[in-house]
């Protein structure tokens, strides 16, 4: 998606390497370095290896050895750590997406830490704020019951809200078209990520569309969308205080303000110009 993004952007010459046929230089996981440097079109020669979400796209093997710098990023490497945990020393420098991952991850690369926490953004191309009549009070969706016992706790309390309260849950992914309906069909979304205080495109993606985010509190999301009066933190031990005294205020909310929010987060964390930040960044 960086590499994608940057070429449409016309930032740089780029050529693509990884496990997918769609990549330029197609690898395996015997495939060196030197295989893929071997491959580079003539006279060609990199500024620099990024490896994007390394937990999810091996490297080429020996890559301490290449004769220009390597970085990689990464999100869920903790949730990956088994398979990637032996390749992270063999980069340069690396790049987190939080920065409740910066320590952690200087100490298992050889070089230093960045922080770059909008890697994501949103896609504003078939984005309309269409106000629709909320449905929801609440709308959660994802793996609703896997990776935290602390989620799952979270889903529970919210289930016994008082019954004037209408939540809807979707366990595991639905249609991206399907997503947005819900999301404007509700006053707000539920987001909770393992590990605390890291960064994750929920709330983005809901404010884009009408609909409010509880989010948790220490995240870089309090930074980024602090003049959006839909981005509601929550502690560890108060989410459902939080909750109750946010949708009882909610009728109090204007139309205006929930567009104005819209508009402003689709125009600084549009899609491109995240990855464009990113790209300048490294």
């Amino acid at each position: 998606d960086a590499a994608g993004a940057a070429k449409n952007l016309g930032m740089a010459d780029i050529v693509t390497i990884g496990h997918s046929s769609r990549s330029d230089i197609q690898i395996n996981l015997q495939s060196t370095i030197g295989d893929v440097i071997a491959e580079f079109p003539a006279g060609w020669k990199p500024d620099f290896y990024l490896c994007d979400m390394v937990e999810d796209h091996p490297p080429p093997l020996n890559l301490s050895s290449a004769p220009f710098p390597t970085f990689y990023s990464t999100q869920d490497f903790d949730r990956h750590y088994h398979h990637c945990r032996s390749i992270l020393s063999e980069f340069d420098a690396s790049i987190a997406f939080g920065s409740i991952f910066h320590k952690e991850l200087e100490k298992l690369t050889n070089g230093p830490t960045f922080v770059c926490p909008l890697l994501m953004g949103v896609d504003t191309l078939d984005t309309h704020m269409d106000l629709e009549p909320k449905e929801f009070d609440i709308f959660v969706s994802g793996n609703l019951f896997n990776h935290s016992k602390q989620k799952t706790k979270y889903l529970w309390e919210l289930s016994q809200l008082s019954e004037k309260y209408t939540l809807k849950y979707v366990n595991t992914h639905t249609t991206v078209e399907k997503y947005k309906e819900y999301l404007r069909k509700s006053k707000y979304t539920f987001t909770y990520v393992q590990n605390w205080g890291i960064t994750n495109s929920r709330a983005f993606e809901a404010i884009i569309e009408g609909c409010g985010a509880f989010f948790q509190e220490g995240s870089e999301l309090g930074i980024f969308l602090s003049d959006c009066a839909e981005a509601v933190s929550y502690r560890e031990d108060d989410l459902i205080s939080v909750v109750g005294e946010t949708l009882e205020n909610w009728s109090q909310k204007s139309t205006e303000e929930t567009r104005s929010s819209a508009d402003k987060t689709r125009k600084i964390y549009q899609f491109d110009g995240c990855r464009e930040r990113y790209i300048k960044l490294i």
